[in-house]
């Protein structure tokens, strides 16, 4: 009788979990076990609910076909600037190597846009497809802004307005 409640919950529980939605974290490139990422300025790592960074377990996803794109959004010189970063998905299921230099002058943040999510949603929660990461001078902020929708051009500026107003007050 216990497997069978067990089999029914477990039954019952897949859809929940089908939409359960995918998640963006940043990390130390150091940290990597691939040596292609030490000379990276970060990793990104794409997962889902349960932590895992490759489809199984009844979730569809991440795929493989699971794409990050990001952009350096700045503030140089009372100008906004956007520089396309070189992404290199990495040896480990679900972590990519982020390639940049980080300049010395400007206000930053990284924007990451999830590709290939497909539109996994349960009621009003919808799956992450990209986040917003604000650079500090010494280094990024390990709080990520998670997006359900790409960010738009006035978040952008907001976000880049908040580090701004807290790196200099």
């Amino acid at each position: 009788m216990r497997s069978l409640l067990c089999l029914l919950l477990m039954t019952l529980s897949g859809p929940l979990f089908a939409g359960c939605g995918l998640f963006l974290d940043v990390g130390n490139p150091q940290a990597a076990s691939d040596p292609a990422a030490h000379d990276a300025f970060v990793t990104v790592r794409i997962f889902n609910c349960l932590g895992a960074t490759r489809e199984g377990n009844g979730i569809p996803y991440p795929r493989e076909s699971t794409t990050v794109t990001a952009t350096a959004e700045g503030l140089l010189d009372g100008r906004r600037v956007s520089i396309p970063l070189r992404i290199l998905k990495l040896k480990i299921p679900g972590l990519s190597a982020v390639f940049w230099k980080q300049p010395t002058e400007g206000t930053w943040l990284l924007n990451f846009r999830i590709a290939g999510v497909g539109p996994y949603s349960i009621g009003n929660l919808q799956t992450v497809t990209g986040a917003l990461v604000a650079v500090r001078p010494n280094g990024v902020e390990r709080r990520t802004q998670l997006v359900h929708m790409p960010a738009t051009a006035l978040e952008i500026d907001e976000a880049l307005q908040e580090i701004r107003r807290t790196d200099y007050p």
